[in-house]
């Protein structure tokens, strides 16, 4: 790793660990750091004027959710004969998004499981894939500047749940890189993590403090 790591530094004119530099990696801490950042990356094309919708969105998880979703309906409405083994559609790798009220408590349940293309079974946040799906479309409107800049009422509660202040969500997915430092999450969590590391804090906790609470 060392080895690969100098010369791929003296290649890019760089210095530091391998990741460190190139991809600026940031730790999400909690759901409504992983919230944040989900929308962000699932609005990559959009924020630079490659697509106009998600579901344009070719490379996003985001875009193959809502393809399989449509593939879904579609072999639904016609016959059931058509129904497409879950392995087999545009998000058969991903895992779940949603986390059942069962993970939640730490109770086991009989999840079906689909064959090991799937990344995993488990969930990612505490809300349905249509909601997400509608947070991300009133994001991506408001990046193309058809929409005022504030998210809709109806979904603040969604942020307010996972500890996020709406009146910064706009730019939080538009400036993500800017807002964050190497920790991404609430300001007591991020303060665990720099205690647990035996530090006093982490660079960015003032952000963090701004953009959840």
């Amino acid at each position: 790793c060392e080895h690969v790591g100098r010369r791929s530094n003296r290649e890019d004119n760089c210095s530091g660990r391998f990741w460190e530099d190139r991809y600026q990696c940031r730790a999400i801490v909690d759901e409504g750091a992983l919230l944040v950042c989900g929308i962000y990356v699932d609005l990559n094309q959009i924020r630079a004027g490659e697509a106009f919708t998600p579901e344009a969105s070719t490379h996003t998880s985001a875009s193959e959710r809502i393809r399989a979703r449509l593939q879904r309906a579609a072999a639904t409405s016609h016959s059931s004969d058509r129904v497409v083994a879950p392995q087999n559609l545009p998000d058969g790798w991903l895992c779940e998004l949603t986390i059942e009220d069962s993970e939640l408590s730490g109770i086991h349940t009989d999840r079906v499981e689909s064959p090991s293309r799937r990344a995993s079974n488990k969930g990612m946040l505490p809300i349905t894939i249509e909601r997400y799906l509608e947070l991300l479309d009133a994001s991506g409107r408001i990046l193309r500047g058809d929409k005022s800049g504030s998210i809709p009422a109806e979904l603040s509660p969604i942020l307010q749940r996972l500890g996020i202040r709406p009146s910064v969500w706009p730019d939080l997915v538009a400036h993500y890189h800017d807002w964050f430092g190497h920790l991404v999450g609430a300001p007591g969590t991020v303060a665990k993590r720099a205690a647990r590391a035996g530090r006093h804090w982490f660079r960015g906790q003032s952000k963090c403090a701004a953009a959840f609470g």
